[in-house]
């Protein structure tokens, strides 16, 4: 998704700004005109100029064509996230889905909003509909309080977070409150997953990479794979993520080969347990 959302920010909104910054011109060209009793000849010369600034905006489309690029982008991407999350599950697997807000900080209000529904709104829509589609159960979970609720007792207390710890007021579960990552473990491997997907897959927050949590992760889920029984693990990463790569070398992984999807090369690692 991050390749998609740094093209939002790197090539549609500047074209956007300039279409803004065209029509910010003619505006002042206008209001210029209005107001100051100017010599025939200047005035001449600045209708011209609001003039082909005129055939600049109705000839534009490079902004409306980066958009459309961004949405079928976008589309993409969910709908290969929603593809991978659904087929490496198996029909009596309950989905919670968390209703969360996607924002940029540096955004207004009401460019938030629009940004957040619009996402957010596609991925939950495009999810529900494939879990439908299989037979899977959801439900949606309200985000509130829910860093306070302990997951083994769901004891909700405001005591139970402390800074970046989290400890049960009731059972004494105690965890770090501050999580970097996640990691996932599927126990069997359809046609799709056994060429693209493979047995684990995980993510690391942005601001926490490169600090080696991504080894340690697939080190653990190694060990949870020995006792589920599994004699060998698949991993599969894109070539060009160095960090994924490397995390995966460092558990041991054997580049079996290589399989291309959708222009980009991905490779296919083993690891012995």
């Amino acid at each position: 998704m991050s390749p998609v959302i740094d093209f939002y920010h790197e090539a549609v909104e500047p074209a956007f700004a300039e279409l803004a910054n065209l029509r910010n011109k003619k505006r002042k060209i206008k209001h210029f005109l209005r107001k100051h009793d100017l010599p025939e000849d200047v005035r001449r010369s600045l209708i011209k100029k609001m003039d082909r600034l005129e055939r600049m905006i109705q000839t534009a489309g490079a902004p409306y064509r980066k958009k459309r690029c961004y949405y079928a982008r976008l589309d993409h991407e969910i709908k290969k996230s929603v593809t991978t999350y659904v087929d490496g599950i198996s029909k009596d697997t309950l989905t919670a889905i968390e209703k969360l807000d996607i924002k940029e900080f540096n955004k207004s209000r009401k460019v938030n909003g629009m940004f957040s529904t619009f996402a957010r709104g596609k991925l939950q829509r495009k999810l529900m509909e494939a879990l439908n589609q299989k037979g899977c159960d959801f439900f949606e979970v309200e985000p509130d309080f829910t860093s306070q609720v302990c997951p083994v007792c769901s004891n909700l207390n405001a005591e139970n977070r402390h800074s970046k710890g989290f400890c049960c007021t009731s059972c004494g579960y105690h965890d770090d409150a501050d999580h970097v990552g996640a990691v996932n473990i599927r126990h069997y491997l359809n046609e799709y997953l056994l060429k693209y997907g493979g047995h684990i897959g995980d993510g690391i927050r942005p601001s926490e990479r490169r600090k080696g949590y991504a080894t340690k992760m697939i080190s653990l889920a190694l060990e949870e794979c020995k006792k589920l029984g599994m004699d060998k693990v698949l991993l599969v990463c894109d070539k060009d993520n160095i960090g994924s790569v490397k995390s995966i070398i460092n558990n041991g992984g054997v580049l079996e080969n290589e399989v291309l999807k959708e222009g980009k090369l991905i490779q296919r690692y083993w690891i012995m347990l």
